[in-house]
């Protein structure tokens, strides 16, 4: 697995408070941890955070995240146990796009969506 290839470019980042020790490149929710299993996003993480640290997220453009599965180009992607991104089956709340390819645990570009 390796991030050094993935370039992203954030459009907005918003400031808040990490709740609880928050990886590089995970999915983060409203409340500053990161998101569970099929929770709606608020944005990603490019760098890792301490608990109590304040924290930019990004929360509009495009972003890398760490996923726990395979993912194909152009699928949609939901957020996973830790924050990481998965598939999306039908009905799930969509946090982003894949813009890259995946056949298992890796990183991937994502198009963040509201």
């Amino acid at each position: 697995m390796s991030v050094n290839n993935k370039t992203y470019q954030p459009l907005l980042k918003l400031t808040l408070k990490a709740n609880q020790d928050v990886p590089a490149f995970r999915f983060v929710d409203f409340n500053g941890n990161r998101c569970g299993n099929n929770v709606k996003a608020l944005g990603c993480s490019d760098i890792g955070y301490n608990s109590g640290d304040s924290m930019s997220i990004i929360a509009v453009g495009t972003a890398t995240i760490e996923t726990s599965g395979a993912i194909t180009k152009g699928n949609d992607v939901a957020s996973a146990t830790d924050g990481k991104g998965r598939s999306a089956s039908p009905g799930e709340k969509v946090v982003g796009r894949a813009l890259d390819t995946c056949t298992g645990a890796d990183f991937i570009r994502i198009l963040l969506v509201p």
